[in-house]
C-alpha cells in the first residue's frame, strides 16, 4: 500500500513538474512575443502616425441608407462640416476614426441604421515648423497630393504626404553644426488638449545605410528640431555631398591671391582648396601661415579667426570646412607689408625729389 502511494505520488509529482516546465516554456515564449511587439510598436511610433483632421481637408462621406446624402464635404475654417440632417459637426483635431464615431453617434439619434463611411478625399497643405541647425529655420507650408484617393488614411495610408528629408531640403538643408544622430520629431496627438508625442531620428544612419525608417511622412503641425553638435570636426565632410545640404555655396577670397573675389565652391570644401580655386597666394606676397576667416553668425555678429594653413593636412581645425558667404583673407607676408610701408613713406619724398629736379633744370 505504501509503495503504491509512493508510486502515485511520484506520478503526480512528475506531472506537476511537466506542467510547471511547460508553463515556464509558455511564459518564455509569451515574454518573447511581448518584447517583439514592443519593438514593433517603437518602429511604428517612428514611421506611422495618426492623421489629424483640420480646416481645408475634404472628406468622402457615404451614408448607406441615404445615398443622396453621400458626397465630398470640406472642413471649413472653424473646423466644422455641415452634414444633412445633423447639421454642423466639429471634427478639427480628431482622427478619422474619432470623427467617424462622433458622426455615427449623432446620426444614430436620427436614423435607425446609421451605417456610414468617412475617408480622406483631399488633404490640406501641411504647416511644418523647422528649428535649429538648418539654413532657413521657420514655418513651411508643404503640399500633399490633391488627387482623390482610392484608399483612406483610416488604413494607415500616407500616400502623397511629404517626408522629413523633403522638409529639410525646403529649409535650405542642414548646417555644419547639425547633430544628425538626434533629430527630434514632435507630432500632435488627436483631441482637444494640446499634447505631442516625441521620437528621435538618426538621419546619419539614413544617409549612410539608407534606413528609410528614419524618414517618416509628416503631418500638419509637426515640429522638427535639429540639435547642435558640440564638435562637428570633419564629420560634416562625409555627409556634405548629399541631398540634405545645398550642392554649392558662395564664398569671398580676398587679399594676396591671384584672382580675388567671389567664387562658387562645392559644399564641404575646406579653406585651402578655396584659396587655390582663387589662383592661390601671390608668390612672395600671400602668406598661408596667416589666413583670416570672417564669418557672419545667425545673430548678426561677426566672428574672426586666423589660421595657419598646412597643405599636408586634411580637413581639420586648421583647415576648416567653409560655410556660405564666408570671407577668406590671405594676409600679406611681412616682407610684402614692409615693402608697402616703405612705398607709402617714399611717395612724398619722390614728389619732393621730382620738384627739386625741375628747379635744377630751370636754373
Amino acid at each position: 500500500m505504501f509503495f503504491y502511494l509512493n508510486r502515485k505520488f511520484l506520478k503526480i509529482f512528475t506531472l506537476l513538474l511537466f506542467f510547471f516546465n511547460l508553463g515556464l516554456g509558455q511564459k518564455i515564449v509569451l515574454s518573447s512575443t511581448i518584447e517583439y511587439k514592443k519593438d514593433l510598436l517603437i518602429e511604428q511610433n517612428i514611421t506611422v502616425g495618426t492623421y489629424i483632421l483640420g480646416p481645408g481637408d475634404s472628406l468622402n462621406f457615404i451614408l448607406y441608407d441615404e445615398p443622396n446624402f453621400s458626397g465630398e464635404y470640406q472642413i471649413i475654417n472653424d473646423g466644422t462640416i455641415t452634414f444633412p440632417i445633423i447639421g454642423n459637426v466639429s471634427v478639427e483635431n480628431l482622427s478619422i476614426n474619432q470623427a467617424t464615431n462622433k458622426i455615427k453617434n449623432l446620426y444614430s439619434k436620427e436614423l435607425l441604421r446609421p451605417d456610414l463611411f468617412l475617408g480622406i478625399a483631399k488633404t490640406r497643405p501641411l504647416k511644418i515648423s523647422i528649428v535649429g541647425e538648418v539654413k532657413r529655420p521657420g514655418i513651411y507650408s508643404l503640399g500633399s497630393d490633391d488627387k482623390p484617393r482610392k484608399d483612406n488614411l483610416n488604413s494607415n495610408s500616407n500616400y502623397g504626404l511629404p517626408t522629413v528629408i523633403e522638409a529639410l531640403q525646403k529649409a535650405g538643408g542642414i548646417t555644419q553644426k547639425a547633430n544628425l544622430k538626434e533629430i527630434i520629431l514632435l507630432r500632435r496627438l488627436p483631441g482637444k488638449n494640446i499634447a505631442y508625442k516625441k521620437t528621435t531620428l538618426n538621419l546619419a544612419e539614413l544617409i549612410n545605410d539608407g534606413n528609410q525608417i528614419y524618414n517618416p511622412f509628416l503631418f500638419d503641425g509637426d515640429i522638427i528640431k535639429i540639435k547642435t553638435v558640440e564638435n562637428p570636426g570633419s564629420s560634416f565632410a562625409s555627409i556634405s555631398r548629399n541631398n540634405l545640404t545645398s550642392k554649392n555655396i558662395e564664398v569671398y577670397v580676398v587679399g594676396e591671391v591671384l584672382n580675388p573675389g567671389k567664387i562658387t565652391i562645392a559644399n564641404g570644401t575646406p579653406m585651402a582648396q578655396a584659396i587655390y580655386q582663387s589662383g592661390g597666394p601671390i608668390p612672395l606676397k600671400g602668406n598661408l601661415a596667416n589666413v583670416e576667416l570672417v564669418r557672419i553668425n545667425k545673430n548678426g555678429s561677426i566672428k574672426k579667426k586666423r589660421y595657419r594653413i598646412d597643405l599636408q593636412k586634411s580637413i581639420s581645425e586648421e583647415n576648416p570646412i567653409l560655410e556660405d558667404k564666408d570671407i577668406i583673407r590671405v594676409i600679406p607676408t611681412k616682407l610684402e607689408t614692409a615693402s608697402k610701408g616703405l612705398k607709402i613713406i617714399g611717395e612724398p619724398l619722390r614728389d619732393v625729389i621730382s620738384v627739386y629736379s625741375i628747379f635744377k633744370i630751370i636754373d
